[in-house]
Parts: structure tokens; sequence; C-alpha cells
């Protein structure tokens, strides 16, 4: 699903609830102490994000709309993530991402004279590692499996149990775990 916006365009629940999270949710969120993951999880909750167990979120990661955010259990997001969700970013069981990395899910259609915002979904499968100082941009799908080498640009949709690496990403190997299960 692609969206245009324009500033216009923002329903007023929709600036109601980025208000009451930048106001309310985001301070509570920073100061929780590091080791209090399940706390922060349930704040993200109220705030309509759809949290596994087990998730290790740290409080420095910038969220910009937490119920635009479905997380599945065992899933670490490190420090310095921004997860830029104007749509739904999708994180399934077993996943990390690393240090400093970057989810974004809109961006500016440059065909278009007036730059309008476009957004689209992020899905990241199961068992996948973002590397530090990823970016993953609008609309790709990283496929179980995967794993993201630092400083990557993720441009592409990816190949399950496939090591990617580069700006822009390009797949280097299959991983050996999955040459393993697969015999």
């Amino acid at each position: 699903m692609t969206l245009c916006y324009s500033p216009e365009s923002k329903p007023l629940s929709l600036k109601i609830q980025i208000l009451s999270w930048r106001l309310f949710g985001e301070p509570i969120f920073r100061i929780i102490p590091t080791p209090f993951f399940s706390i922060r999880s349930a704040l993200l909750r109220c705030f309509g994000a759809k949290i596994g167990k087990n998730v290790r979120i740290y409080p420095s990661v910038r969220i910009w709309l937490p119920n635009r955010l479905k997380i599945g259990p065992h899933v670490g997001v490190g420090e310095g993530v921004y997860l830029y969700n104007k749509s739904l970013i999708s994180i399934a069981s077993g996943s990390i991402l690393s240090r400093g990395s970057f989810v974004a899910t809109a961006s500016h259609d440059y065909n278009s004279p007036g730059f309008e915002l476009v957004s689209k979904p992020v899905i990241i499968g199961k068992l996948c590692w973002i590397a530090s100082s990823t970016i993953i941009l609008p609309g790709i799908t990283i496929a179980d499996g995967t794993v993201i080498g630092a400083g990557s640009v993720v441009t592409v949709n990816t190949v399950e149990w496939t090591l990617y690496c580069g700006n822009p990403a390009r797949a280097i190997r299959k991983r050996s775990y999955a040459v393993k299960s697969a015999s």
C-alpha cells in the first residue's frame, strides 16, 4: 500500500496521536532505565504497538509512531536505531537491528514537482540481523534469515538466508547455516 501525504492531509486523529506520543510517551520511553525492557514494551503497547514477549528495545531508539509498529518475540532493537514508520514496520521473531540503523517507510517522490511524501511498509523476516548503521528504504522486504552487513543501504528485496553488503546492498553469498539445514 502506498500512501501520499501533504501537510494538510493529516487527519486530526493522527495529529493527536503524534502529539501525545511526542509530549508524553517518548519522554517517558527515554527515561526508563536500560534493563527495564518489559516496561518500555508495555509503554509502546499503550500507544498501539504490537510487541511480542522478550523484546529488547533500548531507550535511545527513535520511533515515529508506535501504532504502526509490529515486533515479534525475541527481537532486539539496539541503541540509536531510528524506526521512521509512517507506514507499518514489521519485525518478525528472533531478528536483531543493531546500533544506529535507520528503517524508513517514507520518502519523497523525486519525479513530482512538489516532492510529495510517499509511504510504503517495511517487513523484516524471522532470524534476520541488520548490522550497525544500515539503511533500509521504503517498501523493502528483508527475507527470513537475511544478514545485512554494517553500513549497507538496502534498496531491493532480499533472498532468504543470504548475506548482503554494500551501497547499494548486493547479495554476497548464501549463509552457511541455510546450506547445512537444507542438506
